[in-house]
């Protein structure tokens, strides 16, 4: 509504001792990105956003 937002969890991705302990999201263009620090790594991402109905789920 503009005001409050809400995340649903569609996927779980188990990285065993690896955490994940910061990540960010970033925008360029028409790309997001993502990064994900893990232990010592930087994971980087390219996220490819799609809008589904919540009857599709």
């Amino acid at each position: 509504n503009g005001s409050k937002f809400v995340a649903e969890e569609v996927m779980r991705h188990e990285t065993g001792p690896n955490v994940v302990m910061n990540l960010s999201v970033r925008n360029v263009q028409n790309r997001t990105y993502l990064t994900a620090g893990q232990e010592s790594h930087c994971q980087l991402y390219k996220v490819n956003i799609r809008m589904v109905d919540a009857a599709e789920m």
